[in-house]
């Protein structure tokens, strides 16, 4: 709350005497006057004045109240009536009873408390250990160094994007001379300045739009403000006047109306990127039954529902951050917060149209990606890269937060419909699910790949015997939507789970009956082919209820419930299976070590965006050479040391770099190992001699490595994770605020790499 602006906020003061009469009130609320203003409502204060507080009363003063405000928003109409309300129970405790007295309070917000229970594995030290990520010291004491951290270099300049304003709209004019009058300004870099391809993403969206171009989403880049400094340039960015016309003769957009920003517009103006409502795109690969309308049909229960999941948006620390310096040669180093170096490096080179080779990359640490960083980086990478072309200068662009938001796109908004037929006893029988995403102005890799993956989760932790998922794409007038922590994956297993609860809610059985009657168990198979195997889930659901207490919690709320009317609470178990792809992915990674003192210095092609990376490569390599963990140190990761990398994302970069790591240290250690065996005192040697020993003797000191796994036929993932969760959660009925009690997570991640790194993901450290 303290770091949120508030929908509706109020300031109520009110005198009561004795004998319970008002003598005085000053009624004040924010954000519900014309334009979120402030609004004094006096002629509430003069129908309350004088008044005894009763029931009576305070009705008389809500319908005052109601017409006084006359707000619009229903939400904000009932959260003012909801401030009175409690105002008035406050001011006269004879107007509540025991089970009313509820509403007087906010919610209690206690200290935040947590309990890990984390295994040790001695055999395999360090990897396996619950070690700090090795750069906490730095992160905690604010030495650690992002890219808007480094030390300006002399003629260094800063960029501020220019953004269009209007959609679906033809951008007529850039006039852009109030800016350039501004003292600091340098230039304004538009398309014209770009030397290669204007384009950024996988290849079909635009940089920087033209004059006469197509603005098709508020956001959308139209040029770059270069100035001495950042606020300079941000300032001077707000002056550029930006003429807009009709659209009236670009294919598809020129029918619209007006701009598509939700599905339900989408869907009315049929904004089908591929396909037809007859003919979506269906699951990618075979298991869906096509008889499952039938089958629906002839079951004993029948139920249909919709949840409108909405959007989310990133809120990574550090928002896109991109600094371009010109070398030698015509060559170009990038230094940026990314998901996606390799992919960059190709943006980049095509933009300014030299070969890849000439531009490298390289990012040390990101504060937080979650999707946000793997294509939208692009934008201030290519922007910044033109304009440090242009004048030979290093250039450095990061986003001020509301341009972030602005320019960068979330998650795919999506509505999610379901029929599903049961029997008596929460049998699941037959689920047939669409999912309807907006997925922006433009298909690009990352929005496609949610839509996939919300397929491929839609099973849930259910096995259903006839299954089928459809997802349906649409094109809007919003940014590009991208890659959000788990693309598409809350949205499948949440209406999963609401089909779950629709069923338990129609047979009168509790929820967790039809849940654990429909739980994935060993040798099922999924709707997209794959036979599940080792499934541990059934054991994690019956461990975390007898651990976390959960019937006895789940009476204590019913017994509360009954005590508060206006405070509820509610406790709810979801099991989570969720599978992770390693097979066919490309992290390299190089080891080195050095012959003065057998330390050793570890390259990959991940990314650091606070996930631990590189904390697990140097437990892998220290495990590997049998050496401290102490001796490795991780660099930044390259494009000119390790190239062709994927992106990192998909919960899997961290075990392929670390895979990587292994066979790199594996290969140096065989060496090592031949330097061993050619003496007794060889063999003795410390680690520090030995490798002096093989730099005496010519041995090479450095590999590189990037094994190169094949899925079998038929198999989507490699494994899959199991995991449930019990939360309880307190709900004010008057406010909607929330207060998250108790939550308790139990998860099967095998052999956890390092405990303290994974379970600090898991709990958002």
């Amino acid at each position: 709350r303290e770091n949120s602006h508030a929908h509706v906020n109020a300031a109520i003061f009110v005198v009561v005497n004795a004998t319970n009469v008002v003598t005085a009130s000053t009624i004040v609320f924010g954000g519900v006057g014309p334009d979120d203003t402030l609004v004094r409502c006096t002629q509430t204060e003069n129908a309350i004045q004088d008044q005894v507080l009763t029931t009576a009363s305070l009705q008389r003063t809500l319908d005052v109240l109601t017409n006084e405000v006359n707000n619009p928003d229903p939400f904000k109409g009932s959260v003012v009536r909801t401030f009175w309300y409690k105002t008035m129970l406050k001011a006269a405790p004879s107007l509540s009873s025991a089970a009313l007295k509820s509403g007087v309070n906010e919610l209690p917000r206690r200290v935040s408390g947590g309990q890990q229970v984390i295994p040790t594995h001695k055999d395999s030290a360090p990897v396996g250990n619950a070690i700090p990520k090795l750069s906490s010291n730095l992160l905690v004491s604010g030495e650690a160094k992002y890219v808007a951290d480094m030390p300006p270099i002399p003629g260094l300049l800063y960029g501020a994007l220019v953004f269009s304003t209007q959609a679906p709209k033809r951008v007529l004019q850039i006039d852009d001379a109030a800016a350039r009058r501004m003292p600091g300004v340098v230039d304004v870099v538009t398309a014209g300045d770009i030397p290669g391809t204007n384009l950024v993403g996988d290849g079909t969206e635009t940089l920087f739009v033209p004059i006469y171009g197509s603005s098709l989403y508020v956001g959308a880049a139209l040029g770059l403000v270069l100035a001495t400094s950042a606020v300079v340039a941000q300032d001077a960015a707000s002056l550029v006047v930006v003429t807009y016309g009709v659209l009236d003769d670009v294919p598809f957009w020129s029918c619209v109306k007006a701009p598509i920003v939700t599905v339900e517009m989408a869907r009315n103006a049929n904004t089908l990127a591929e396909g037809d409502e007859t003919n979506p795109n269906p699951m990618p690969l075979a298991g869906n039954d096509d008889h499952v309308v039938d089958k629906i049909a002839n079951a004993p229960h029948q139920l249909k529902g919709k949840v409108d999941f909405g959007s989310q948006r990133h809120f990574y620390m550090e928002p896109q951050s991109t600094t371009v310096y010109p070398e030698e040669d015509q060559c170009y180093r990038v230094e940026t917060s990314t998901q996606n170096p390799s992919g960059m490096q190709q943006v980049v080179a095509a933009v300014l149209k030299r070969s890849q080779h000439a531009v490298n990359v390289t990012m040390k640490r990101g504060g937080g990606g979650f999707g946000g960083k793997v294509i939208r980086c692009n934008v201030n990478a290519g922007a910044a890269a033109v304009a440090a072309y242009k004048h030979g200068v290093a250039v450095q662009v990061v986003n001020d937060r509301n341009t972030d938001f602005r320019t960068v796109g979330g998650r795919n908004a999506t509505v999610g419909e379901y029929s599903v037929g049961f029997d008596d006893e929460g049998n699941l029988l037959a689920v047939d699910v669409a999912f309807h995403c907006i997925m922006g102005a433009q298909l690009g890799p990352c929005n496609v790949d949610e839509c996939t993956m919300v397929l491929l989760w839609a099973d849930g932790a259910y096995h259903v015997p006839s299954f089928r998922a459809l997802a349906y794409m649409y094109l809007s007038n919003t940014p590009t939507s991208t890659s959000v922590r788990a693309p598409g994956v809350p949205c499948a297993v949440m209406l999963m789970e609401m089909v779950v609860e629709h069923v338990a809610h129609v047979l009168g059985k509790p929820v967790s009956w039809i849940q654990q009657r429909n739980m994935v168990k060993d040798n099922q198979m999924t709707p997209y082919g794959q036979v599940l195997k080792n499934v541990t889930l059934p054991r994690i659901w019956q461990t975390l209820h007898a651990n976390a207490h959960v019937l006895r919690r789940k009476d204590a709320a019913v017994l509360f419930n009954s005590n508060n009317r206006w405070k509820k609470r509610g406790v709810a178990v979801t099991p989570v299976k969720y599978g992770i792809t390693n097979s066919g992915l490309k992290y390299g990674a190089q080891v080195s070590i050095c012959s003065g003192d057998g330390s050793v210095l570890v390259t990959h092609g991940g990314c650091e965006v606070g996930q631990g990376i590189d904390t697990k490569a140097a437990q892998m390599a220290a495990y590997v050479f049998g050496i401290p963990i102490k001796k490795i140190k991780v660099q930044a990761t390259s494009t000119g040391l390790i190239p062709n990398s994927d992106a990192t994302g998909g919960s899997s970069t961290s075990e392929s770099v670390a895979r990587s790591v292994q066979a790199a240290c594996q290969t140096l250690k065989k060496r090592l190992d031949g330097v061993k065996m050619e003496s007794k005192e060889n063999a003795s040697l410390s680690w520090e001699e030995l490798v002096a020993k093989a730099h005496e003797g010519g041995v090479q000191l450095f590999a590189g490595e990037q094994p190169h796994v094949v899925a079998p036929p038929n198999q989507v993932f490699d494994y899959f994770v199991y995991a449930a969760a019990c939360s309880e959660v307190e709900v004010d009925i008057l406010t909607g605020e929330i207060n998250l009690v108790r939550t308790d997570i139990m998860y099967d991640c095998g052999k956890s790499f390092n405990p303290a790194v994974d379970i600090g993901q898991i709990e958002g450290a």
